[in-house]
C-alpha cells in the first residue's frame, strides 16, 4: 500500500513539474499589468447587467487549423438605469507552439488526444476605437494594397486599440501575392503567441460591415 501511494505522489509530481516550469519559464511569458479599454472599466463597476452578442452580423477569420478570430457588435444594458452601450468584442482561438507548448502537449496527450493546447481569449473595444479601426481600414489599408505593393515588395500595416494589435502584412515575390492577417490581445499570456492566417486581407471588408453596423446602433440610441 505505501509503494503505490509513494508511486502515485511521483506521478502526480512528475505531472506537475514540467506545467509549472512552462508557466513561469516559458519564452515569450507576459507578466504586464491588465489593459482595459473604456467599455471594459464600464462593465467591471456595474452590479447588474446585460451583455449581448449579435451572432447575425459577426466577421469570422479561420486559419487552416481550426483556429479562429470573432468579431462579435455587442450590446451591454446597465440593468438598473437601462443605459445602452454599443462595443465590439473579439474572440480569438489559437495553438501555443512554443516549448511550453511541447511541455503542455506531453502532459495533457491521453486527455485531449495528443491535440496542441489552445488558448481562448476576448477583448473589447468601445465606441471611439471602433471608429478609428473604420479609418484604419477605409483610408489607409483598403485604397492602397495594390498601389503599395506596386512600389515595394513588402508592407505592413498596424492598428493599435487599448486591448487588441491588428497587423496585415502583403508581399510580393515574382508574381506571387503573399498576404497575412494577424490578431493579438493586449493582455494575452505570451507576448509571441496570437491568432494568424494567410490569404484573407481582402476579407477585412467584412469587418468594417461588422463595425459600421455597431455605430449606427449607437447613434440611434
Amino acid at each position: 500500500m505505501k509503494t503505490t501511494l509513494k508511486s502515485l505522489f511521483l506521478i502526480l509530481f512528475l505531472l506537475n513539474t514540467p506545467y509549472l516550469f512552462a508557466q513561469n519559464q516559458a519564452e515569450g511569458k507576459t507578466d504586464k499589468a491588465k489593459v482595459q479599454s473604456e467599455f471594459s472599466k464600464m462593465m467591471d463597476n456595474i452590479s447588474f447587467s446585460k451583455l449581448e452578442l449579435d451572432e447575425s452580423e459577426k466577421a469570422v477569420f479561420k486559419s487552416g487549423t481550426g483556429e479562429f478570430v470573432e468579431f462579435y457588435p455587442a450590446t451591454f444594458t446597465n440593468l438598473k438605469t437601462g443605459q445602452v452601450t454599443q462595443a465590439l468584442k473579439i474572440v480569438t482561438l489559437y495553438d501555443l507552439q512554443n516549448d511550453a507548448a511541447s511541455q503542455l502537449g506531453g502532459i495533457s496527450m491521453g486527455l485531449l488526444g495528443g491535440k496542441s493546447p489552445r488558448i481562448l481569449e476576448s477583448a473589447f473595444m468601445d465606441a471611439s476605437e471602433i471608429e478609428q479601426l473604420v479609418e484604419f481600414f477605409e483610408k489607409f489599408v483598403n485604397p492602397n494594397l495594390d498601389t503599395e505593393l506596386g512600389k515595394k515588395n513588402q508592407v505592413i500595416y498596424g492598428f493599435k486599440s487599448k486591448e487588441l494589435e491588428i497587423r496585415l502584412l502583403i508581399s510580393r515575390d515574382g508574381g506571387k501575392t503573399k498576404e497575412l492577417l494577424e490578431v493579438a490581445m493586449t493582455n494575452r499570456p505570451y507576448y509571441d503567441k496570437y491568432f494568424w492566417t494567410k490569404s484573407q486581407v481582402s476579407k477585412t471588408a467584412e469587418v468594417v460591415k461588422t463595425l459600421k453596423y455597431i455605430l449606427e446602433k449607437a447613434k440611434s440610441k
